[in-house]
């Protein structure tokens, strides 16, 4: 084979696995999001979507009302899928792109470790957001341990090691953030969300606040965090949503005010 058909046999693979993704992430996928992805005109995104119904055995059904091709009950994803890919393209409608492999092997950068859930228990989760309905998943938390929740997912949250899934909850009856790790089997539902249970009426998300920050009063030299944060007259004013606030200052190490927490796990109070 000559390798300017190994060059399109590659392309078509890499547009076959974006197909795999976004039925498997968004719960749908059409031709816009392959031209809009890979700049092709639309007659090639359909002979792409055709290819992957080959070669999936019609894992894809034609739903009118979405105008796109959705997922079957019985579908499986039929490449491997890393839960960053995922969450990248669900909260930033993007896919990372490696042009130059080799620079990491001079480890430019080095990441430590992080604790990323299972993709194959949060996809439903996932979908829920790209098509708008509830999911139903076994949640276990410090508090009530397992326990089977029906929510209405509308955002993802990213703090420190961990990601967050902003929903209504049907148990509580208000809008809750629930941490994906703890999250135990999910399943898709096609339940539709009520008009008090989208994301415009929860109000803790919608409000933003100021939160003002100070280096920790205990430390020596209070001018290196000053420095580090670049607080202004010992000081930094944050526009934040309130809902983010518990998260903002868990991943920043934020001291609640009066708390006399040690400052080097919390070189920074909130005023």
């Amino acid at each position: 084979m000559s390798k300017k058909l190994n060059l399109k046999k590659e392309r078509q693979t890499e547009r076959l696995v974006f197909i795999d993704l976004c039925a498997y992430v968004l719960g749908y996928v059409n031709r816009k999001l392959l031209t809009s992805r890979f700049d092709i005109e639309g007659s090639y995104a359909s002979r792409d979507i055709k290819e992957y119904q080959a070669q999936s055995f019609d894992k894809l059904s034609y739903n009118t009302s979405l105008k796109a091709y959705e997922p079957v009950g019985w579908f499986e994803p039929m490449y491997k899928h890393s839960f960053n890919d995922a969450f990248m393209l669900l909260s930033e409608g993007a896919q990372k792109i490696s042009f130059m492999p080799n620079l990491t092997e001079s480890q430019v950068v080095v990441s430590s470790p992080g604790i990323e859930p299972d993709l194959e228990v949060i996809a439903p989760v996932f979908r829920a957001i790209g098509r708008g309905v509830k999911v139903e998943i076994d949640y276990i938390s410090t508090s009530s341990g397992i326990t089977k929740r029906l929510i209405a997912p509308h955002s993802l949250i990213t703090a420190g090691n961990f990601k967050y899934v902003r929903a209504f909850d049907h148990k509580s009856g208000e809008f809750r953030t629930f941490k994906l790790n703890r999250v135990i089997h999910a399943r898709f539902t096609s339940w539709s969300v009520n008009d008090e249970m989208q994301k415009e009426f929860d109000l803790d998300w919608n409000e933003e606040t100021t939160l003002t920050i100070i280096a920790n009063n205990q430390l020596k030299h209070k001018e290196s965090i000053e420095f580090d944060y670049g607080l202004t007259n010992g000081k930094k004013e944050i526009q934040i949503k309130k809902a983010l606030i518990p998260f903002f200052m868990m991943d920043w190490n934020i001291a609640d005010k009066g708390q006399n927490l040690p400052p080097k796990q919390f070189p920074l109070e909130r005023l």
